[in-house]
């Protein structure tokens, strides 16, 4: 399964934004959410890429992890809520200009699927609910 690191620096952030994609740019673009305080590995790290490698390998899905800054927003106690806040919706600007931009480009299809386990999930249903995209297929 072909893997790949990609760092950027996104002004959303003000800081470089880390993700692991595993597939050929080919079939549906899967983003898939880390757990509460994870990293973008964790879901290689733990077999949950590897659960879906026939799909990868067969050019059905490419799979998207991307970093996550819960312990920058939610979990960030030595900050106001308002600016956790800000920070959390400055990570779903990423998420939904950059990320969702790069896997449409790279596979060339207009619909993203979006998924996590824990936190994950909750990103998935805070960015896949209230957007007015009926593109992004949702499964927490």
């Amino acid at each position: 399964m072909n893997k790949r690191y990609i760092k950027w620096y996104t002004p959303y952030l003000s800081h470089d934004f880390k993700m692991l994609v595993f597939g050929e740019k080919r079939g549906l673009p899967l983003i898939l959410f880390p757990t509460s305080g994870a990293r973008y590995y964790e879901n290689k790290d733990f077999g949950l890429v590897g659960s879906v490698a026939w799909y990868v390998d067969n050019g059905k899905i490419t799979v998207y992890c991307p970093d996550a800054i819960d312990l920058e927003s939610f979990y960030n106690k030595s900050i106001h809520p308002a600016d956790r806040m800000r920070t959390h919706n400055a990570y779903e600007n990423v998420i939904v200009r950059d990320v969702f931009d790069l896997a449409r480009r790279e596979c060339g299809c207009h619909r993203v699927a979006v998924c996590g386990a824990s936190l994950g999930a909750y990103h998935t249903a805070n960015i896949a609910f209230p957007t007015p995209m009926p593109s992004v297929i949702s499964s927490a």
